[in-house]
C-alpha cells in the first residue's frame, strides 16, 4: 500500500465524516424543531450510528480493493449496497412489526440518512477513484 493512497483515503473519509456530522446536527435541528422526538422508534442517533457502522465497513472494503490494485470495484459496490440494504430491512423490521400508530417519522428519518449516506458513498467513491 502507498503512502499517498493512504493519504488521499483518509483525506476522503474525514471529510464525508464530517459531512455527516454537519447533516446530522442540521436533522436533529430540523426533525426536534417541528415533531416530538419521544415518538419515536428510533432515535436519529442510532439511525445514523448504524448507517455510519454500515457505510465504513462499505468503504473499508472498497478502499482496501483500490489499494491492492484492483479498480474493477463497481461489482464489489453494487454487491455491497444490496447487503446494505437487506441490512437496513433487518434494522427497520421492529418499527414494520410494531403496533405504532404513527411510522412515517421513524420511516422517513430513516430514509433521509440513508440517501445522505447513499451520496456519501457515491461521493467517497468517486474522489477516491479520480485521485488515484
Amino acid at each position: 500500500m502507498k503512502t499517498n493512497h493512504k493519504k488521499i483515503a483518509w483525506g476522503v473519509f474525514l471529510e464525508a465524516l464530517v459531512a455527516i456530522a454537519v447533516a446530522f446536527f442540521i436533522h436533529q435541528h430540523i426533525f426536534t424543531s417541528f415533531f416530538d422526538a419521544s415518538a419515536l422508534l428510533f432515535p436519529l442517533w442510532k439511525i445514523y450510528s448504524f448507517l455510519l457502522l454500515i457505510t465504513a465497513a462499505l468503504c473499508f472494503v472498497l478502499i482496501r480493493k483500490i489499494w491492492f490494485g484492483n479498480p474493477q470495484i463497481i461489482n464489489t459496490f453494487f454487491g455491497l449496497t444490496l447487503l446494505k440494504m437487506f441490512l437496513a430491512t433487518v434494522f427497520l423490521t421492529p418499527l414494520f412489526l410494531s403496533e405504532m400508530e404513527n411510522k412515517q417519522p421513524d420511516t422517513f428519518n430513516f430514509f433521509i440518512a440513508y440517501f445522505l449516506f447513499l451520496a456519501v458513498e457515491l461521493y467517497l467513491l468517486n474522489a477516491l477513484l479520480k485521485k488515484l
